[in-house]
Parts: C-alpha cells; sequence; structure tokens
C-alpha cells in the first residue's frame, strides 16, 4: 500500500537543533505488544536518537510507550505498513546511521556499534543482523 502523506501527524523535524546524531534507531509500531517496551530498552542506551513510528496504533500506545522510556514518537494516523513506516521515520532522522527494528525484536548489547564499525568501510552499504530466535524453535538444515 502506497503511504497517502495526508495520513501522517506531527511529521515536523525531530529533534532540537542540536548537532547531528550520528546513530538512530527506527522502531515501527502497529499493534505494540509487551514486547515494544523491551525493544526499546535494548537500544535507548546504544543509539543516539531512538525515534518509534506509531503506524496507527490503537489509542496511541506505541507513542505512549516511546514516551515511557525515553524515545521520540511520529504518529501516523492509519497503519501504512512496515516499509512505509520505516521511509516516514528514515525521513524524520538526521542521523549518519540508521538502524531499524521491529517492535517485537531485541537489539543485542553492542548492536549499533558493531554495525556501524563494518559501515565505516566504504564498499559495505548495508547490514543485517543474525536473528535469534527464543523460545521452543527448532533450526532445520537443509
Amino acid at each position: 500500500m502506497l503511504a497517502d502523506w495526508n495520513d501522517l501527524a506531527g511529521m515536523g523535524t525531530i529533534g532540537n537543533g542540536s548537532s547531528k546524531p550520528k546513530s538512530s534507531v527506527v522502531v515501527v509500531s502497529h499493534r505494540p505488544a509487551p514486547m515494544l517496551t523491551a525493544c526499546l530498552e535494548s537500544v535507548i542506551g546504544q543509539a543516539d536518537e531512538v525515534l518509534v513510528v506509531d503506524n496507527g496504533s490503537p489509542n496511541d500506545q506505541a507513542s505512549q510507550i516511546a514516551r515511557q522510556v525515553g524515545a521520540r514518537s511520529l504518529r501516523i494516523r492509519r497503519n501504512i505498513g512496515f516499509a512505509g513506516g520505516a521511509n516516514a521515520g528514515i525521513s524524520q532522522t538526521r542521523a549518519e546511521i540508521v538502524g531499524l527494528l521491529n517492535d517485537d525484536a531485541v537489539a543485542g548489547v553492542g548492536w549499533l556499534e558493531a554495525a556501524s564499525a563494518l559501515l565505516a568501510d566504504p564498499t559495505i552499504a548495508a547490514v543485517g543482523p543474525k536473528v535469534m530466535l527464543s523460545g521452543p524453535y527448532r533450526e532445520i538444515v537443509l
């Protein structure tokens, strides 16, 4: 679904005009489960800026959780999907390095620093994480 930019609420500049942050993490959330708090807490000390894109969550729940943990929020009136939410969030960051997380993911210690180190190589444009599942999941080797 293409984003209707008229559905974006509060699309003012994020930040207070101070120096440009080196790193930002954008978390897109439509139905914040209990995991959103854990997700934000895992990155709040790793990034200079954490932005939650509230992708039409009921009763602004994602925005409220963002404020509770010290992250910024960008409210979108209706769900425009993960890609649309990520693009809206990225457009509001000012950082050189932007990390994207689902709201049910938890970043490991040093996640952003390790990605930043790899991105210092001019031949590398993007990095992706190794996904580690918790719980009773099994690895299937083909």
